[in-house]
């Protein structure tokens, strides 16, 4: 009975541990950088297929300047992306 206790214990410490990485930790497991996602995510989805849904608050538009060009991006309240280590591809509901 008292390892059955400990390892339901230990189940449970393993799933709280896996569900409290963020979305910026899955993208820093899969080498890129934090910033790619705007901060305030409320939610996120990473399927076993690698497919990422991600939700923010609301829209969220900004513009950054990179070597001179002005670039704005629009991210949707809800946008989707294939995620690999190094990139992510087939993204829908973000616009630059």
């Amino acid at each position: 009975m008292a390892h059955r206790l400990l390892l339901i214990v230990l189940a449970a410490s393993i799933l709280h541990t896996a569900s409290s990485a963020t979305v910026y930790d899955v993208l820093q497991q899969n080498n890129l950088p934090r910033g790619l996602i705007p901060q305030g995510v409320t939610s996120y989805v990473l399927h076993p297929d690698g497919h990422l849904e991600v939700t923010l608050p609301g829209e969220c538009n900004f513009a950054i300047t990179v070597g001179g060009s002005p670039y704005k991006f629009r991210f949707d309240s809800k946008f989707v992306g294939l995620i690999k280590s190094g990139s992510i591809s087939e993204i829908k509901g973000v616009r630059v």
